[in-house]
């Protein structure tokens, strides 16, 4: 869909196998997804370009012996379109030792993708406009519970936690303002509240 003219265009054909978790890069030019089939533990990670279905594949079920992609952490390519940020579960559902974690990697498909964060239950991610950190949210104890906010380092894996006021559940970070400055928040407990955190980094990049 063009929002300024209206007009739309078919970016795939009518196919048996679905895609999934679609998003698009800054410039419209790639986009990565979940490549599906229908068999369980078969899903792919894929980036390509825009209407291509061929494309490299950055992850694959099939290869993973003790987890699968992530549903909740849409794959989402960086700023520049240069990395991937992405999340995997392990296979068995419930309990303690459940665990999500974040990775990012190459679009491109070299080298190996780089763990950057691991949790009882992280169901949302966003990037910072110049793709050097990233902030997500955990649930520890429920699968919506209290929630705590965090920003990791792309590149060292440092990672420290947002103060945030009490009572957050169900807690989602939505997105990152484009001068950086701000993140914005979803609060579900009770009533829906949209929030914001100013200058999350702080003096790590001499941000307001």
């Amino acid at each position: 869909l063009d929002p300024v003219t209206g007009s739309t265009r078919e970016l795939f054909p009518r196919m048996d196998e679905p895609v999934g978790r679609l998003r698009l890069s800054k410039d419209g030019r790639k986009m990565v997804f979940y490549g599906a089939s229908r068999e369980p533990r078969e899903m792919k990670l894929v980036v390509s370009e825009l209407g291509e279905l061929d494309g490299v594949v950055l992850a694959d079920e099939a290869e993973m012996e003790d987890g699968r992609l992530a549903r909740w952490v849409r794959p989402q390519l960086s700023p520049d379109g240069s990395k991937v940020l992405f999340g995997t579960q392990q296979h068995e559902v419930g309990g303690r030792d459940f665990e999500y974690q974040l990775w990012v990697a190459a679009a491109d498909g070299s080298g190996r993708a780089r763990r950057l964060a691991a949790a009882h239950w992280i169901p949302y991610a966003t990037w910072h406009p110049a793709g050097t950190h990233v902030a997500f949210n955990t649930w520890e104890e429920d699968e919506v519970g209290p929630g705590k906010l965090y920003v990791v380092d792309v590149e060292t894996g440092e990672q420290h936690e947002i103060a945030l006021p009490p009572g957050l559940e169900g807690m989602e970070v939505k997105d990152w303002s484009s001068d950086g400055g701000w993140i914005g928040i979803v609060n579900s407990a009770g009533s829906h509240e949209l929030l914001l955190v100013e200058n999350a980094l702080g003096d790590r990049m001499g941000e307001g």
